[in-house]
């Protein structure tokens, strides 16, 4: 339980002391030259007062004398023009006074009931969420420095952490496994089962790293999911705990074997599982939806790509385009009566393929106008089409009201009617609810512009959700990475003056 030192940030002097550091830390200021005799009336005195004044300036509490730095003090008696005795003895009245003088000047309450009440409400705040003790001393520190308190020792900060770390974890603990069933504690105990003939418990395959996110492994982590869905369900057992604590639990619970989880009590060893299982179905999810987004950047990169491909090829006609319209403007700018000025431009055509041909390869570059790679995109995504529709199918997708007729294309992608025809007419879905780039290619029906072409829809509403869960317009639910995470903030864990004086201070 003893936190990390390097990461308390608890004040402190610096040691040792440079020429800076005292020119720094401990120059009485004019105004604070002049209030000395009004507290106390020999010079000693008055130097030693400065002193303390200017370590409570620094560390937010008062040194025993003997703890003083002789620098500090030389320094001091130095800026005051009198002589230097460090460490000087003094009556405990007369140090009481001249410590009641500084808080009074600083506007400081002592350390005392009511300041260990606050530290102890922000620590037990700070331990709902975090299990580090570094973290909850930290917390307390802070409070203590806004609302105008003394700090306590270092000491005593720590056990009160280390009191409320337990307490709270205990509190945590018991609350989480009173909401499991007694069959899903069953089950949460198979996972502790060794094997005897491989030596492995399901508990190691739950922590094992399922792989990579690839298209290979695909089959893999699918079978993850399904597993990992078969086990008990930890968002309403962990529905009253923050994420960051989850996972901090998740990391001490891998860091063991299943034999040595099983030492644990029952409710900690129940709660560190079901920890594990949250952030394993995350885990898994995360990699699902990469894959996702990954596969839909590689079609429109490819399509991107073949759009450059067909421009190069086309350049030819292109020219011959270009030549037709030049002469058929030859032709209109001669003298010749209409009639025959008309068959002039007939023949012109015919001797480029005829106006049938002219006019299929203007619609055709008219099509990939200003880049438009999205043409392409049917033939890349055949090839991906199984893998993404899985997906697609597999994953807990949620969205707000702006998202729900997008959602509602994705879910007639897994539609069992959908497969056996060319043409959707979906419910409740406006015809201009994908962006206008696609409008062409998803509303080519010769006689109803409202249906939707379903081989292009699948390429557009796979490409679209992608793009929605990257903007953060739709939510893969539990998932580590892509879930609406403001709903896992608990309301009470942030301080509202923390928020306030961090704002203020950076303006």
């Amino acid at each position: 339980m003893t936190p990390t030192p390097a990461r308390v940030i608890y004040p402190e002097l610096p040691d040792p002391l440079t020429p800076g550091d005292l020119q720094q830390l401990f120059s009485p200021s004019f105004d604070e030259r002049k209030w000395a005799p009004t507290v106390t009336r020999t010079a000693e005195s008055q130097v030693a007062l400065l002193v303390q004044l200017k370590i409570f300036q620094s560390t937010g509490r008062f040194r025993n004398v003997a703890d003083v730095p002789s620098a500090a003090t030389d320094h001091v008696a130095h800026r005051m023009g009198v002589e230097s005795r460090a460490n000087s003895i003094f009556p405990d009245r007369t140090l009481y006074r001249h410590r009641q003088a500084i808080l009074n000047r600083l506007k400081v309450i002592a350390w005392g009931t009511e300041a260990r009440a606050l530290a102890q409400e922000t620590m037990c705040k700070t331990a709902q969420a975090r299990t580090d003790p570094a973290d909850i001393i930290n917390s307390a520190i802070d409070a203590l420095i806004r609302h105008g308190f003394e700090l306590p020792s270092l000491a005593t900060l720590r056990r009160m952490a280390g009191t409320t770390h337990s307490d709270i974890n205990a509190a945590q603990w018991t609350e989480v496994c009173g909401r499991l069933s007694s069959a899903q504690q069953a089950v949460l105990e198979t996972l502790l089962v060794v094997d005897p003939k491989t030596q492995k418990s399901p508990f190691a395959r739950l922590c094992a790293n399922p792989g990579r996110p690839t298209r290979k492994n695909l089959t893999a982590l699918i079978d993850r999911y399904h597993w990992l869905q078969a086990l008990p369900n930890p968002t309403t057992a962990l529905q009253s705990v923050a994420d960051s604590k989850i996972s901090q639990w998740a990391n001490e619970a891998r860091r063991l074997n299943a034999l040595e989880l099983r030492e644990y009590v029952t409710p900690r060893r129940h709660t560190l599982l079901m920890a594990v299982i949250h952030d394993a179905r995350g885990q898994v999810l995360d990699d699902l939806t990469q894959m996702l987004l990954r596969f839909s950047r590689k079609i429109e990169w490819k399509s991107e790509q073949r759009l450059v491909e067909w421009y190069q090829k086309r350049h030819n006609k292109t020219d011959a385009l270009i030549r037709a319209f030049r002469d058929s403007l030859k032709v209109l700018g001669t003298q010749a009566d209409p009639v025959q000025m008309v068959s002039m431009v007939e023949t012109l055509f015919a001797a480029h393929g005829g106006r049938e041909v002219l006019a299929q390869g203007c619609e055709e570059h008219l099509r990939h106008e200003r880049q438009n790679w999205r043409p392409f995109a049917r033939a890349v995504f055949v090839p991906l089409r199984s893998v993404l529709l899985r997906l697609v199918e597999i994953l807990p997708l949620q969205g707000d009201a702006t998202t729900a007729g997008l959602l509602r294309l994705v879910l007639s992608l897994s539609s069992q009617v959908s497969s056996n025809t060319d043409f959707l007419t979906i419910n409740q879905v406006a015809p201009n609810i994908l962006p206008r780039e696609w409008h062409d290619l998803v509303h080519d029906h010769g006689n109803d512009q409202r249906v939707f072409n379903r081989r292009q829809l699948e390429v557009v509403a796979i490409l679209e959700l992608a793009t929605a869960i990257k903007a953060g317009e739709v939510f893969v639910h539990g998932s580590l990475s892509f879930d609406r995470f403001w709903d896992r903030l608990p309301s009470d864990a942030a301080d509202p003056g923390a928020i306030e004086a961090y704002a203020t201070a950076r303006g």
